[in-house]
């Protein structure tokens, strides 16, 4: 799971984010918008890292 979890961040995950924040920067958006655009990436990272992280039997 590590390894896969790992694997699909660098070649999902980071890409991805960039996109957004890309998008966010570039974008003629609302600021708004782009602060909701980089709480999304934030919530992305968290959601994997989340996922990369041993079970804690407290938690699950």
């Amino acid at each position: 799971k590590g390894f896969i979890g790992g694997k699909l961040n660098q070649e999902v995950l980071i890409p991805c984010q960039r996109q957004i924040e890309l998008f966010a920067v570039m974008a003629p958006i609302s600021e708004l918008n782009r602060m909701y655009l980089m709480s999304l990436t934030a919530t992305l990272k968290n959601a994997f890292d989340d996922w990369h992280k041993p079970a804690q039997p407290s938690q699950r």
